[in-house]
């Protein structure tokens, strides 16, 4: 990514001339230090979703098996505690 800087004369002269200052008038924003915070963030979003889902699948497997047994299962999300299965008989 490449930002450029436009510096306007202000009345026939240079401000970076007179203060003796050089401005470049291309400046590089270093790009990879911002490409690595977001690639951390993907994996963790990443893990986030991958969790989810074993967390989903075990909830299923244990509502089949109170089903094979006889129950009326029910599946519960909460913040908190996570899937929640109860089993009814």
């Amino acid at each position: 990514m490449t930002v450029t800087a436009a510096h306007a004369p202000v009345k026939g002269h240079f401000p970076d001339a007179s203060t003796g200052l050089l401005i470049p008038d291309l400046y590089e924003v270093p790009v990879a230090e911002v490409e690595r915070v977001e690639r951390e963030t993907e994996s963790y979003v990443a893990w986030v979703v991958v969790l989810g889902f074993v967390a989903y699948a075990i909830a299923l497997y244990w509502a089949h098996k109170c089903n094979r047994r006889g129950g009326d299962p029910s599946i519960t999300f909460s913040a908190l505690r996570g899937f929640v299965v109860k089993c009814r008989k």
